[in-house]
């Protein structure tokens, strides 16, 4: 069926930074976007790229993303971390540091006040990275759009940081976790149809101005791994805006929505359910299987991104048992 049947609408869909207000922190949060670079700051021959990266200094540290900062803390490199964006909340700590401004309006001058020795960013922030060069900044950028890339960026991170060892361990630990989840779901019988909403205006008492995660790298894997499939039809998009209209087309039987927004503004599950009840045609309205996810780690693909998968997998298969470790 074609895209326009399901009211997506690409041209709000190309670049996070066109999107409206409600999602502009998601954006910043996740960067799960088509509007990337073409690599790492380093680029060459393998050799190349190792000998550069041999020369990279980890003295001063600053983390333009709030995924990258944790797993800073993670590799245990928190002592050398000097600056941090306004949005990295996690650990506590690093709201200790001083800011460097947000994903979308960096503070150069804060930045050069810090004296990095290498500023770590994440591939999609291309404009910064030409900033930095321009300063004379060294600067090194990882991939957080996919688990695969996440868990690649510890490796990278480790390396250039002189934490391999430690980037090894923490690699071993959530592949040992990622493969418990996938061993218990594979018993599972069924797979759900899930409609993944990452943001929506949740000022009002009707659903509107729904975004949800199409066929990108991240959440789709996610609801793979968790036993799921993913309930949106088109293929070729990584996030998409989808009307009411889309979603009883659709006719999901899970409806999983993101809104770590409300971390620090929580309101009743009821209160949250309410918008829902103008759809109870929906099979996952119908049925009371709508789900908010509050947590603020679930717009953040770093070391806890596990636990994401861990909730996806326990809410779409309570069936199974989850109380064991095997």
């Amino acid at each position: 069926m074609a895209a326009s049947s399901w009211a997506f609408n690409p041209q709000k869909i190309k670049c996070r930074t066109g999107l409206p207000a409600l999602m502009v922190l998601g954006s910043l949060l996740l960067g799960l976007t088509g509007c990337h670079g073409k690599g790492a700051s380093l680029s060459g021959s393998p050799a190349a790229q190792t000998s550069a990266r041999a020369e990279l200094s980890c003295a001063r540290l600053i983390s333009f993303s709030p995924s990258i900062t944790e797993v800073v803390y993670a590799l245990g490199l928190e002592n050398q971390l000097v600056g941090v964006t306004r949005f990295c909340k996690y650990p506590l700590d690093a709201q200790k540091k001083s800011s460097v401004g947000g994903y979308l309006d960096p503070n150069l001058e804060s930045v050069i006040r810090l004296r990095p020795t290498l500023v770590l960013l994440r591939q999609e922030q291309v404009d910064l990275r030409g900033n930095l060069a321009n300063l004379q900044l060294p600067s090194f950028s990882v991939e957080h759009r996919s688990a695969a890339g996440i868990l690649q960026s510890f490796r990278q991170i480790g390396q250039v940081c002189h934490r391999e060892p430690q980037a090894e361990q923490l690699v071993a630990q959530l592949e040992t976790e990622i493969h418990r989840i996938q061993q218990k779901t594979r018993r599972a019988k069924t797979r759900p149809r899930v409609l993944v909403v990452v943001d929506r205006d949740v000022r009002y008492g009707s659903i509107r101005q729904v975004y949800v995660a199409a066929h990108d790298q991240f959440y789709d894997w996610m609801l793979t791994q968790a036993g799921g499939q993913n309930a949106y039809p088109v293929e070729g998009q990584g996030f998409a805006e989808i009307s009411t209209e889309g979603i009883l087309r659709m006719n999901p039987d899970v409806i999983l929505e993101l809104l770590p927004s409300l971390a620090k503004h929580p309101q009743t599950p009821e209160a949250l359910f309410r918008p829902w009840r103008g759809l109870e045609r929906v099979s996952a309205v119908k049925t009371h299987r709508v789900y908010q996810l509050t947590e603020e780690y679930m717009g953040i693909p770093g070391p806890r991104f596990v636990r994401i998968l861990d909730r996806f997998a326990r809410i779409l298969h309570p069936e199974l048992d989850w109380s064991g470790r095997g």
